[in-house]
């Protein structure tokens, strides 16, 4: 009977403990940072309730922190790769825990983290308020967009004009003292130079392995897009140059409205994926204008940038350009 006692005591001061750390004043101040360790949630959590009562999903991008409160986004950004992600707080982690912040599967893979690196530092912060799940998928990808910034990894995809204009703004700054002491006829040349980069880097893009370059009409010259009618069944840039692709895109969006596509343009644009493309063309005899990612020679090369896009709460997928 003793034993008995002493159990249900200790049961009954657990619960006194977890109820005191969930009734701590909980953090609503927008702008709140934090940084330490973070970790993800083990794979056997599937279906378990958590502290807000809702079922643990691992393909959501949600987290557990102590005293954010429910319903909140957070911006996580792994300090050692640099990569970010955006994540809605509705659980708590376990007592005793030397984690700021443990994570869905989801958004480990968006953070970079491997089964080998389970543990990562990270900076957080406190970006928005009361977003209840049933609308968060949307409101998560529009805060993205809003305040995340170009992930690392993207580094390696700096077209050759890129890597020409930086140079000439400052980008080469160990040249030589020989170079520094330019007479100002070869400074002209270069700011000449500057001038064609530019030129040609608004016609044409140099694109990273796997992706294929698209071939502009010579009958069309650059116009505005608001003129352009995007006529089915072709393709264009989001400025309203007709190319003619022969590769996969990657589906992010489509709408029966140009109007409404082109306004959600330059939010795919700001995920730095690729080049961005506004297929034409029909669907139930109605005009539907597709926006399309990237120009690649293979259906797989296509379908890892999907998966990429996909992490930012779109439901892409690779699709043939017309030929």
């Amino acid at each position: 009977m003793k034993s008995l006692y002493l159990s249900l005591c200790s049961v009954l001061l657990g619960l006194s403990i977890l109820s005191s750390a969930s009734m701590a004043q909980e953090i609503t101040q927008i702008g709140y940072t934090q940084i330490g360790k973070a970790s993800y949630y083990s794979d056997d959590r599937n279906g378990a309730i958590t502290q807000s009562g809702e079922k643990y999903d691992p393909n959501v991008l949600e987290a557990a922190h102590a005293r954010i409160a429910f319903n909140s986004l957070v911006k996580i950004t792994n300090l050692e790769n640099g990569k970010q992600t955006i994540v809605r707080i509705n659980d708590r982690p376990l007592i005793g825990k030397d984690r700021i912040i443990d994570m869905t599967r989801a958004a480990a893979d968006a953070l970079g983290m491997t089964d080998k690196k389970t543990v990562i530092e990270v900076k957080i912060e406190l970006i928005q308020l009361g977003v209840p799940r049933n609308n968060a998928k949307e409101i998560v990808a529009d805060a993205y967009r809003r305040v995340a910034t170009k992930p690392i990894e993207d580094a390696e995809e700096i077209t050759k004009e890129e890597e020409i204009s930086a140079k000439y703004e400052g980008g080469a700054k160990n040249k030589t003292s020989e170079s520094e002491n330019k007479n100002t006829s070869t400074v002209a040349n270069n700011k000449n130079e500057k001038n064609k980069v530019a030129d040609s880097k608004k016609k044409t893009v140099e694109n990273p392995k796997g992706v294929l370059s698209g071939t502009s009409n010579p009958n069309t010259k650059s116009r505005n897009k608001d003129k352009v009618n995007f006529e089915p069944v072709n393709t264009y840039t989001s400025e309203g140059d007709k190319v003619k692709l022969d590769g996969f895109g990657v589906q992010v969006a489509s709408y029966d409205d140009i109007n409404k596509a082109l306004k959600e343009v330059p939010n795919i644009e700001k995920l730095k994926m690729g080049q961005v493309y506004i297929q034409a063309g029909w669907a139930n005899g109605k005009k539907m204008y597709r926006i399309l990612v990237g120009n690649f020679k293979t259906k797989e090369i296509a379908q890892k940038t999907s998966d990429k896009i996909n992490k930012y709460n779109y439901k892409s997928f690779p699709k043939k350009h017309f030929d």
